[in-house]
């Protein structure tokens, strides 16, 4: 090789550490909703059962997330265990009206979220049915606790939240008039459809008052007629002389998204999670190496008939997806313009079941495989390195293996299915990390099997080496 062609060589990997770098950055620092009946940013029943510990906790369990790791029994004769989550502010006592996420949290995977839910008048949560494992809680008041689910048990836990700041707000348009009944968006440091939600409106005079948020969040403003605000960090903003006084002005060209949820034989699916709007693939980074909020998706439940709307929505185009229990997902764009009011029929079909075995190269039973299935082609750039990147709303399904190799995976979206195995995720360095991959096709409801068998395929060896020989390392390789 010619001097020429190791300096090209190099100049690369050298590219690909940074870009690595970044990302593997703004995932450690990321960690990783309601019809026209019901109040934007509020939530219907997930189940029978857990609509009934929720009346009695009079905690809010928000819809729509089966695409967990861990909720996905492989065989199905796992049992579960409970969660009783008692939420507080920094002071001790119950803290109402939290809304806090439940996620999945496996050792270099994406975290997944479970279940979102708001604390009762007591300041409690209880969520049930969840398989045995780690679980990560964050609020969106700062904070975050790890816990582990036993088979069994009901896990009874504090969740302390950091101190925060009193605020006293007003909404106006850019006339500076107030603006009455607009809601005002809480957006936390998390980019997923879990990172804002509405969290009070604005009285007759626009004004509203908010208690105990943490300083380094953002606050937002929607309301009907209206694009929304800017985001105001509240890093930003002068803490000395509590109630911070934060004023939020409405943007104009805006519309309206409405529609309806059905199956494919018509009928309404009632309780469907809708979000509109794109994920930010990241947070900003701002004066002084402080990280920024962007705002992230809306999300709002279909009623009893399927129906659903957003209003002040900015104009342009905007993604919408939407999730049920039982169905696979659904997603589209729509293109607003100014003043419009656009309708969506959403047409969802019954999702699917894929099962089999994951073996290794020999045909030995792989333990804690992983399984995930995604209805787009994903982000495989550093799939080497067993990362696989996926931004859309509501992400992917996937499960784990059991002792024999075997796993049940619910929920994947009929169509082409994008179907990826990985073995448990140890220590990597030096080789790749091994993977399978294929591509299946579904219609609605159907029942499929893959049994992968994962090994190294082809190999490349070789040896990175600074330009005086010393050899690199902690650099990752890619091939494609």
């Amino acid at each position: 090789m010619t001097h020429k062609s190791k300096f090209l060589v190099l100049a690369g990997v050298l590219v690909g550490l940074v870009v690595l770098g970044y990302f593997v950055a703004i995932e450690v620092i990321r960690g990783e909703a309601a019809a026209t009946s019901t109040p934007e940013g509020q939530a219907s029943e997930l189940s029978s059962s857990s609509a009934r510990e929720a009346a009695e906790s009079s905690t809010v369990i928000e819809q729509g997330v089966d695409a967990d790791l861990t909720r996905q029994p492989a065989p199905s004769d796992a049992t579960t265990g409970s969660l009783l989550v008692t939420v507080r502010w920094s002071t001790g006592e119950p803290a109402p009206g939290v809304s806090v996420s439940f996620r999945t949290w496996t050792r270099g995977l994406y975290s997944v979220i479970l279940e979102r839910a708001v604390s009762g008048s007591d300041g409690q949560i209880l969520v049930s049915d969840l398989l045995p494992g780690t679980l990560n809680l964050r609020s969106d008041r700062g904070g975050r606790l790890e816990v582990e689910v036993t088979a069994g048990e009901q896990f009874e836990c504090d969740f302390s939240l950091p101190a925060g700041i009193d605020i006293t707000g007003i909404v106006t348009d850019r006339e500076d008039e107030p603006i009455a009944g607009a809601s005002v968006w809480l957006q936390t440091e998390m980019i997923d459809w879990s990172g804002g939600r509405i969290v009070t409106e604005t009285g007759a005079d626009g004004s509203f008052d908010l208690q105990r948020i943490p300083p380094g969040l953002s606050l937002g403003a929607i309301a009907p007629g209206f694009a929304p605000s800017r985001l105001v960090d509240l890093d930003t903003v002068d803490t000395s002389a509590p109630p911070v006084s934060v004023h939020l002005v409405l943007e104009s060209g805006s519309g309206a998204v409405a529609g309806r949820v059905v199956d494919t034989a018509g009928d309404p699916i009632a309780g469907a999670l809708i979000a509109i709007g794109a994920r930010p693939r990241n947070m900003g980074l701002g004066m002084g190496g402080r990280w920024t909020e962007s705002w992230t998706q809306r999300t709002t439940h279909g009623d009893e008939e399927g129906l659903f709307e957003f209003s002040g929505v900015k104009s342009g185009d905007q993604p919408v997806a939407a999730r049920a229990a039982g169905f696979g997902l659904w997603r589209s764009e729509v293109q607003l313009a100014d003043g419009d009011r656009a309708w969506l029929d959403v047409v969802m079909g019954r999702s699917i079941t894929i099962s089999g075995t994951v073996t290794d190269e020999e045909g030995v039973p792989l333990e804690k495989a992983t399984v995930r299935a995604y209805d787009q082609i994903p982000g495989t750039n550093f799939v080497q390195g067993g990362q696989i990147d996926y931004d859309k709303t509501f992400g992917y399904v996937g499960a784990f293996t059991d002792a024999k190799g075997e796993y049940r995976l619910t929920g994947a979206t009929p169509g082409s299915i994008h179907v990826y195995a990985q073995p448990e995720r140890g220590s990597f360095m030096g080789e790749t990390f091994p993977f399978a991959r294929t591509v299946l096709e579904a219609q609605p409801g159907d029942e499929l099997e893959w049994s992968p068998a994962i090994g190294p395929g082809r190999t490349i060896d070789g040896v990175v080496l600074y330009r005086d020989g010393r050899p690199m390392e902690n650099v990752f390789i890619t091939a494609k």
